[in-house]
């Protein structure tokens, strides 16, 4: 079992010696970098509320068929967002699940225990891919309010400088005025952009009922070339297969065609565990690393 052990760290360590190119890592921010939800208007409390809720899992009425999370079942029950929050609240300390107040305790702790409210798991992520000389951008990805308080982090942190732009009706509009609109102007920008924070458009995706062909526009290069650029996206509301509701729109950077998102589940779009994220710090380390072994 120990030699096993050694030769699964040392492939780990042999792929990632051997990767060359460069990520271009798309992370969403609200329970996949930070705790908080501001398109929810949540505080931390409330926000580590919905982190616990979706842990558990259970038949929370007469007429429901089969398990679901608190807070999915919460969500699909409950229109209003601010009775949805007390909900969310009131479960924690209800006894309605075993553990639920332990949970909210342990996530609590550990972020306040944090030096900024990013995820020690991400800065974990970028000191790893320094570390091993592994080339990449950093492109933040919201349909939030929160992008200022998140640039203005991370730019103090990693001492680096952001660019900005925001999506609108499929165009990259520049913060200098510059508007993108063919797919491929597109890739290219995020591709040589070191630090890229994109405000994408909420409104399209809300009016779709969330279907992913209305979700984050997320751009892809053909196989032969994801040896030189790998484009990869974090979001705690990617979907797989054979969901239709989903976060992100993958598209073709050369035909601007619409690809379904369910094909790069776990390859390139990766839906983010939040309490995992919070608790392990070699979360998104471990997600690169996977990356990597299928090169």
């Amino acid at each position: 079992m120990r030699n096993a052990f050694i030769l699964v760290i040392s492939l780990f360590a042999f792929i990632t010696q051997a990767y060359n190119g460069r990520l271009i890592l798309n992370f969403d921010i609200n329970h996949t970098m930070i705790a908080t939800d501001a398109a929810a208007g949540s505080n931390l409390d409330e926000g580590i509320a919905s982190i616990v809720a979706k842990e558990h899992r259970g038949i929370w009425a007469p007429n429901q068929k089969s398990p679901l999370s608190y807070y999915d079942y919460v969500k699909s029950s409950y229109p209003d967002k601010e009775l949805r929050k007390k909900m969310l609240l009131q479960f924690v300390s209800s006894g309605l699940s075993p553990n639920a107040q332990e949970d909210f305790a342990h996530i609590r702790s550990k972020l306040t225990a944090q030096p900024t409210e990013v995820f020690s798991s991400f800065f974990q992520m970028i000191a790893y891919l320094n570390e091993n000389n592994i080339k990449y951008n950093i492109v933040l990805r919201t349909f939030g309010s929160d992008l200022e308080a998140t640039i203005k982090v991370l730019s103090t942190e990693l001492r680096v400088t952001f660019a900005t732009a925001r999506f609108q009706n499929g165009k990259l509009i520049l913060s200098s005025g510059i508007i993108l609109q063919d797919p491929q102007k597109i890739f290219h920008y995020m591709s040589a952009t070191p630090y890229l924070a994109i405000q994408d458009e909420y409104e399209p995706w809300h009016a779709a009922q969330e279907h992913w062909s209305a979700g984050k526009l997320f751009y892809l290069n053909d196989d032969e070339d994801r040896n030189n650029i790998l484009p990869l996206f974090f979001d705690d509301n990617i979907e797989a297969a054979p969901a239709e509701n989903n976060i992100v729109c993958p598209i073709h950077r050369i035909s601007g065609e619409k690809i379904y998102p369910g094909a790069y589940y776990n390859k390139q779009l990766f839906k983010v565990e939040t309490y995992q994220a919070i608790i392990n710090d070699g979360y998104f380390i471990n997600l690169v690393k996977q990356v990597l072994s299928y090169l």
